[in-house]
């Protein structure tokens, strides 16, 4: 979550401001990890080529004074050093697997920078609902790559009678993380998928409808019983606002539905 002071409904152009498309940028660029090919070899990937350009173009920026890190959020500063430093003396001691070591530092400091590119970008309403949006277009293409990897890879693993359910979740999964993994990114992002679903009309409605429906699909080929367990208990826990916010039966049917088709394909 971005701290509410960092979020602001002026229209003026503060330093970073109306720059959305670097996050929405950075996040698709975690894509190419999903398909058959490398770009930049085994352990550097597009995202990360990506996030370093998009460090030092801000920091060259900041030396000419056009933009500045946001560090007012103190506590989560201080824990980020505190446990980077235990990284790096982990790292030194670590001399059987010095790869692994320089791996663990690098996920954890390119997750920050991310964490610090949004605070410092995210500047206004308009650019934090764009990038909304844009998390919604990337859960969709994961549930529509996952669609993909189906048909053409994973069918004939599904109509093999020999191999049981949990053999066939074990061969599910992309480049970008196995089928739970997976499963945990969707879970987390259907929820604002359906918020905006409700609160746009028209087109826009459209294509987040068709969105959803992609992240829906994704989970249910994950088969992810702790996601889709989680996706359940949360739709009891808010059930009073669902219905506040103009559900119907016909919504608690495709739900029943969707439920349905995942216990068969889980089973």
């Amino acid at each position: 979550m971005l701290p509410a002071s960092t979020i602001t409904r002026s229209r003026s152009l503060s330093p970073g401001a109306g720059e959305w498309w670097v996050v929405v940028a950075l996040l698709f660029s975690l894509i190419p990890a999903g398909m058959e090919f490398s770009m930049f070899g085994p352990n550097i990937s597009l995202f990360d080529i990506a996030m370093l350009a998009a460090v030092l173009y801000r920091v060259f920026r900041g030396v000419v004074g056009e933009f500045s890190f946001d560090l007012s959020d103190k506590p989560v500063l201080l824990l980020s050093l505190a446990f980077l430093i235990t990284q790096l003396i982990s790292l030194l001691f670590n001399l059987r697997d010095v790869q692994g070591g320089f791996r663990a530092v690098k996920i954890f400091a390119f997750g920050y920078f991310t964490y610090m590119l949004c605070v410092s970008t995210l500047k206004r309403t308009r650019d934090l609902q764009r990038v909304l949006l844009g998390l919604i277009v990337w859960g969709g293409t994961v549930g529509l790559l996952l669609v993909y990897y189906l048909i053409t890879e994973w069918n004939s693993l599904v109509v093999q009678d020999a191999i049981s359910g949990a053999d066939v979740k074990d061969e599910i999964g992309i480049a970008m993380g196995h089928s739970n993994n997976l499963a945990a990114l969707l879970v987390l992002i259907l929820p604002v998928a359906i918020a905006a679903l409700f609160s746009c009309r028209r087109f826009l409605r459209i294509a987040i409808g068709a969105c959803v429906g992609l992240i829906l699909v994704g989970l249910l080929i994950t088969m992810s019983r702790g996601g889709f367990l989680s996706i359940v208990i949360g739709s009891l826990c808010a059930g009073p606002m669902i219905w506040k916010a103009g559900l119907k039966l016909r919504h608690v049917a495709i739900f029943l539905g969707a439920v349905a088709c995942f216990f068969l394909l889980a089973l």
